[in-house]
């Protein structure tokens, strides 16, 4: 279990290093880092990036099947 392993990095305080994994999965989404970071337990960090994984991963789904009629 990750919990109570806090990471110090370039000075941050993180709760885990499962935490500091799943916020770097989203380069771009400040916002997003934030909530991981901040999420009460490594199993909530993990939930939040497949959450987002899962929305990401219909998003793209779906541009793909609307593209061969976007070409028509």
């Amino acid at each position: 279990k990750a919990d109570g392993y806090p990471v110090l990095l370039n000075g941050i305080r993180i709760a885990s290093v499962e935490h500091l994994y799943h916020a770097l999965k989203f380069p771009d989404h400040p916002a997003l880092h934030e909530k991981i970071l901040t999420a009460p337990t490594a199993t909530i960090a993990k939930a939040i990036a497949i959450e987002k994984d899962e929305k990401e991963k219909k998003k793209e789904r779906l541009l793909r099947s609307i593209k061969p009629a976007l070409k028509n």
